[in-house]
């Protein structure tokens, strides 16, 4: 997984230069393998200790638990589940995506095409944002947020390590910054934007919950411990569920197909041509103000894509 991601970012190139990745059991919380770039030698740490602490690059910061990131469109299936399941939206509902969502007069965010009408599975193929918007709009933040919390994003996971808590956009947390709610807030948070912030980690734990049908297991690295001569098992973790969320399968099969349909037909479908097995994912972009070492902000993106597979049978 290490090697993987260097690959990835350094392929990228650009002012893409760090990253994570994780990979969970989707049926026990066993996390197989994590990862942080950039990274070092734990076996020089003593040595190049005063080098690590600064660079400005970071090595040191385990980004799979402690980086927050805005999850971007990774946020749209749960947006989709949160809206089937509470009713304001059917599976079969066409909503129409005419570039501009126009349903206020003083703020009509955009889309990135004209996707013409889009049900459930369309607008997250699509990642549609005027289809995710609507559905924002009618279920309310508080019910939204209340779907964050189900799958424990802006929570920490309870991984055996340091991590990062997160940050979920809510009513309070805006009045905390002096700010007031706008309907603006809530439809952006439909689409994974605003003050929301959580950590890879996370994100590869909501998405463990969705695959396997609604239980959160708490994330783990310590399969087992062991005695000084390796004779005796003096602990062993068992799998532990930290929620069950009631989520019909028929929502699932739904949200799912969207998430097939964009490693079969999307961009990403590229990056699966050799895969062995069926797989499902989304992609995500959220954009950051990144200041450079002269002092200049600039635009950037940060990116995301969220998976399971095997797509029948999820295994990770």
């Amino acid at each position: 997984l290490e090697g993987s991601l260097e690959k990835t970012i350094k392929s990228i190139g650009g002012d893409c230069n760090a990253g994570a990745a994780a990979v969970i059991d989707v049926n026990s919380g066993d996390l197989l393998a994590m990862a942080s770039y950039p990274t070092y030698d734990m076996s020089q740490f003593s040595e190049i200790y005063s080098e690590l602490i600064n660079n400005k690059s970071n090595p040191m910061l385990n980004r799979a638990v402690s980086g927050l990131y805005s999850p971007g469109s990774t946020y749209k299936p749960l947006t989709a589940i949160a809206a089937i399941q509470s009713g304001v939206v059917k599976p079969r509902e066409m909503i129409t995506c005419t570039g501009i969502y126009d349903y206020y007069k003083d703020y009509q965010p955009g889309c990135t095409n004209t996707h013409g009408y889009q049900n459930v599975v369309n607008a997250i193929y699509n990642s549609c944002n005027i289809y995710f918007y609507e559905t924002a709009r009618r279920l309310g933040i508080e019910k939204l947020n209340s779907y964050f919390s189900m799958f424990g994003l802006g929570e920490p996971t309870g991984i055996e390590l340091s991590e990062s808590e997160g940050t979920v956009d809510t009513v309070k947390h805006r009045e905390l910054k002096g700010e007031l709610w706008t309907p603006g807030l809530t439809i952006q948070a439909g689409i994974g934007h605003g003050d929301n912030q959580f950590t890879p980690i996370q994100l590869c734990s909501y998405v463990a919950t969705l695959a396997n049908g609604g239980t959160r297991y708490k994330p783990y690295m310590i399969k087992s411990v062991l005695s000084a001569d390796m004779s005796e098992v003096i602990y062993e973790t068992e799998p532990e569920v930290l929620k069950t969320i009631n989520v019909s399968e028929k929502t699932l099969k739904i949200v799912k197909q969207g998430m097939r349909q964009v490693v079969q037909n999307g961009g990403s479908s590229y990056y699966f041509k050799d895969c062995i097995v069926d797989a499902a994912g989304k992609t995500g972009t959220s954009q950051v103000i990144r200041t450079t070492e002269s002092g200049v902000s600039m635009v950037c993106n940060n990116g995301f894509f969220i998976s399971f597979a095997p797509y029948d049978d999820p295994e990770i």
